[in-house]
């Protein structure tokens, strides 16, 4: 069934851009030609040879049989095939979100439990978590780059990680605290046990599952975040890609990287499924 679901919710994000797109006034044949002192008759043949004027439906039917093949088409602009542009921009773009997703994951446990376990520094830190998880990426993106920060592909780095590691921090300490007071807990340190040893073994262990499943998605997010941590730091990935064809209406362009990315983000929702029924027999109990 979760496969069944991650289908349907991959056709309906699919579908949705399709018409979407196509509900924008004018095409990317006209707004790119026109500008340039074509004549209509010209646009005209251009447009018939893209199928671009065919009834939606039938360009809808089309598109999904040449997606249920492997294929994502050309650019209406370039001709470039889209599977050959994002294969070759996909790089930048995953070692951007991997780099950022291990800052989000270190910064998100250390800060976390420091908050929830910390009697002086605690509130402080509570504070800060809820401004990094309420904070914009574009807020902070641009913040960094007015105030000097730092720039390139370290200050995307930055700005995802320092959200990832909000939302993993709050979900962490929000479930530390909730388990403060537990008896298991309070005989754990009766016996004299290290703090270390009792934050490890009886702290940590029982709420990794609580925030598996989140740091999972976050990694999803982080990836749909580089469009525009890309365009703010000038970096050439599958962000910056979108951005160009939504703006110039390149239709093939926006349905492949929506694609692509609902594709990772149904993957990795499942891989956050399993892995939480993996790690907690109560949720596995219930899934079964």
């Amino acid at each position: 069934m979760t496969v069944v679901r991650g289908l349907i919710g991959v056709w309906l994000a699919v579908t949705v851009a399709f018409f979407l797109l196509r509900a924008l006034p004018g095409d990317p044949i006209s707004a790119t030609l026109v500008s340039a002192g074509v004549s209509a008759s010209l646009i005209e043949d251009r447009q018939r040879a893209l199928g671009l004027d065919q009834p939606i439906g039938f360009q809808y039917v089309t598109y999904l049989g040449q997606v249920s093949r492997g294929d994502l088409g050309a650019s209406l602009i370039t001709g470039e095939a889209v599977g050959g542009m994002m294969t070759a921009r996909a790089g930048n773009t995953l070692r951007l979100a991997i780099t950022a997703f291990a800052v989000s994951l270190v910064g998100g446990v250390a800060l976390g439990s420091a908050a929830a376990l910390s009697q002086r520094w605690g509130p402080a830190l509570r504070i800060l978590i809820d401004g990094l998880v309420a904070i914009p990426i574009y807020v902070s993106a641009t913040l960094v780059v007015a105030l000097g920060g730092i720039a390139g592909a370290w200050g995307a780095v930055a700005v995802l990680g320092m959200q990832g590691a909000g939302v993993i921090a709050n979900v962490l300490c929000l479930a530390l605290i909730e388990q403060s007071g537990q008896g298991y807990i309070l005989s754990a340190y009766g016996k004299g046990l290290p703090r270390w040893a009792i934050f490890l073994r009886h702290r940590l262990r029982p709420v990794v599952y609580s925030i598996v499943p989140v740091a999972v998605l976050q990694f999803g997010f982080l990836l749909g975040g580089t469009v525009i941590t890309e365009t703010v730091f000038a970096q050439a990935g599958l962000g910056q890609s979108l951005l160009d064809g939504v703006l110039r209406r390149d239709y093939p362009v926006v349905q492949g990287w929506v694609l692509l990315m609902v594709v990772i983000q149904s993957g990795i929702q499942m891989l956050g499924d399993g892995l939480a029924a993996w790690l907690d027999p109560r949720i596995r109990e219930r899934v079964m």
